[in-house]
């Protein structure tokens, strides 16, 4: 392969001669037939190669899936728990407590007291 490298190479070099783009062109790298054969057993080679890593990578985007919805749980659960820690504080005062009954549902009071108990 280094020697494919090399001569494809040679073919990106700049062309000579002066600043005024005169000079003469180089021509296009040529390739030999064994090297165009290398290439083609390299790349079907390499297409095996790349063919295994499908399955990883839909294992690997599944378990992306899973934690970005356990994730997005988490955040909701720990939302909900914040919520409930300052109903059941704010129900708990005397000067939010009338506040807190106008907005949290009876039943759920009723649970927080029971909690508190």
């Amino acid at each position: 392969m280094g020697e494919i490298n090399q001569t494809l190479n040679t073919g990106s070099e700049s062309s000579s001669g002066t600043g005024s783009g005169g000079g003469t062109a180089i021509p296009p790298p040529a390739l030999t037939e064994k090297q165009i054969e290398a290439l083609k057993v390299a790349t079907e080679q390499f297409g095996g190669v790349f063919n295994q890593t499908t399955a990883p990578t839909v294992a690997l985007q599944q378990q992306y899936e899973r934690a970005k919805e356990s994730a997005s749980i988490a955040i909701t659960a720990y939302g909900h728990a914040i919520g409930t820690a300052l109903a059941e504080a704010s129900a708990n005062k005397t000067s939010t407590a009338s506040a807190v009954a106008a907005l949290v549902p009876d039943s759920v009071l009723d649970e927080l007291n029971k909690a508190a108990q």
